[in-house]
């Protein structure tokens, strides 16, 4: 099972309400399915309602993951204006058929929920993981 810091689960939240109501994006990092370094990028998508990561950030961002000798474990996007759950246009982008997608959603902006999904061949599968101190 995916385990992630608390930390990185509150620094996604920060960074969703920081760009709202535009969506934020960003790549997570760890070891032994453990996310432990949270990387916030640039969304250069116009459409507050999409987002499409800056891609110099994202090859300087797999660099330094290869630098600190982690994996790619996961990419998270925030939801707005919408419940977090993938969009067919998330659906359409999913790459990476091995990492976890998160999603943050700020329909409550008091009590933001963030689920995460494995995405494979357009399928998507809800994937529990659980948040460490």
């Amino acid at each position: 099972m995916l385990t992630i810091q608390h930390r990185i689960v509150e620094e996604i939240i920060a960074h969703a309400l920081q760009e709202d109501p535009r969506e934020c994006c960003g790549i997570l990092a760890g070891k032994d399915n453990l996310i432990s370094r949270i990387f916030k990028l640039t969304n250069i998508q116009k459409d507050p309602d999409r987002y499409e990561m800056d891609p110099k950030e994202q090859i300087q961002t797999f660099e330094e993951i290869e630098r600190l000798n982690l994996e790619l474990l996961g990419i998270y996007h925030s939801h707005p204006h919408s419940p977090p759950y993938p969009s067919p246009l998330d659906i359409m982008r999913a790459f990476y058929p091995t990492i976890a997608f998160f999603i943050i959603s700020l329909l409550d902006r008091e009590k933001p929920e963030l689920r995460s999904f494995e995405i494979v061949k357009k399928k998507v599968k809800e994937k529990k993981y659980r948040v460490i101190p």
